[in-house]
């Protein structure tokens, strides 16, 4: 993991060997805990009430972690591609001084554009150990490993391939990158309140559920068992904790799958739904454990 500073905020790199490392952990170590949820808990007759605690729990190891560093480096790809434009243009600005293609982008390596410096300087020192400059490019778009970036690395690349008025491009470029930006912003405010309404559809489901319980299976067994299971509405106590059962996993249900669906309206990839999948599921666990 590569960290740099920009201002006060740290910005964190997840390589892919990383993510996959800590993916196959995270699964690793939650399959172990269901494997002891199977083994152990579930033939346990004491234990047993905690069957469904070991899954959710293993649940939660599974997504946290990716979860976490999935966010950690889209923000900082967000990062990055905040100041390409300012790169692309600095190489134009540089150009109108004479300056060549390859030798703009070394010049501007050596300028402060937050975590997107540190990519930059690897590229100048992997032209200085004699990979190609399309190469060295190449290397960086994979690394940022964004559209954005690729789209605008292709563009670096056929413009110091074709040549022309490379300065006029580079500006182009720029602003071609800030208005693909800027759409992006104006779809995230757009899509932010369906965001919203996963989270407000969660909480509904479980206030309904947990007022039914509270106010009525709950009550109606206490009643019944008061009356010695007389009356119509007679439910016993096993009964009402069977429905809270049912509820709970259908409120873990629903926490898993809106997460997902989540992160897939408001940043277009399932990846960014996990962070919501943690939260919901927390939130879901505690309402069920402390209210319910």
């Amino acid at each position: 993991m590569q960290l740099s500073l920009k201002g006060d905020i740290e910005m964190m790199k997840v390589e892919k060997r990383e993510m996959r490392i800590v993916w196959a952990v995270s699964i690793g170590l939650a399959l172990a805990i269901l494997l002891t949820d199977f083994l152990i808990v579930l033939p346990n007759v004491r234990i047993k009430p905690m069957f469904d605690d070991f899954v959710i729990f293993s649940v939660i190891v599974a997504t946290f972690p990716t979860g976490t560093l999935d966010y950690l480096n889209r923000r900082w790809q967000r990062a990055v591609e905040a100041r390409l434009p300012d790169f692309l243009r600095d190489i134009a600005h540089s150009q109108r001084t004479g300056m060549t293609l390859i030798r703009a982008v070394e010049e501007s390596a050596k300028r402060e554009y937050g975590p997107l410096t540190k990519e930059l300087r690897k590229v100048v020192a992997q032209m200085s150990w004699g990979v190609s400059f399309d190469e060295a490019l190449e290397s960086f778009a994979n690394r940022i490993g964004t559209p954005l970036t690729r789209r605008s690395i292709l563009l670096i690349l056929e413009t110091s391939r074709s040549g022309g008025d490379v300065e006029r491009i580079m500006d182009q470029t720029a602003s071609y990158v800030r208005s693909l930006q800027d759409l992006d912003r104006e779809r995230y405010t757009e899509i932010r309140p369906y965001i919203l309404i996963t989270y407000a559809a969660f909480f509904v489901f479980l206030f309904t559920v947990i007022m039914l319980l509270r106010t009525f299976f709950y009550p109606i067994a206490e009643l019944s068992e008061k009356l010695a299971g007389g009356g119509p509405l007679a439910l016993s106590i096993t009964a009402a904790e069977q429905y809270k059962t049912i509820f709970f996993h259908m409120s873990m249900v629903q926490a898993f799958f809106g997460g997902l669906i989540a992160g897939k309206m408001g940043e277009a990839a399932i990846g960014a739904g996990l962070k919501h999948c943690v939260i919901l599921l927390v939130i879901g666990y505690l309402a069920f454990s402390l209210i319910a």
